[in-house]
């Protein structure tokens, strides 16, 4: 795994996240604009995330690190994603916020 003190808002966040719920995964990437978002852009985003995650890899980069690299590549992020978070802090921040929203009876 990577250090996370390299980490940029893309992977940190893709780190943060359940990426075991790949919509609110996406949705955490949308709502912070890290990724553009029209329907196609989403569809991408679960094929990527789909074949990394079945990906057999030896120990290296993280998911959240070699998903980061795929969205990269297919065009789908922001300025914004390049943005550094050593460690995760804004993105866990953001995470417990967004969390917040959720409605739980």
């Amino acid at each position: 795994m990577e250090d996370p003190a390299s980490w940029d808002r893309l992977t940190a966040s893709l780190s943060t996240v359940d990426l075991g719920d790949p919509h609110w995964g996406w949705a955490f990437l949308t709502v912070q604009r890290l990724v553009r978002d029209a329907p196609p852009d989403r569809d991408q985003f679960m094929r990527l995330l789909a074949a990394e995650q079945g990906r057999r890899v030896p120990p290296g980069p993280s998911l959240a690190l070699r998903l980061a690299g795929a969205l990269r590549a297919a065009g789908l992020t922001t300025a914004i994603a390049d943005i550094p978070d050593p460690h995760g802090t804004v993105a866990g921040e953001r995470y417990q916020l967004v969390q917040s929203w959720s409605y739980t009876p």
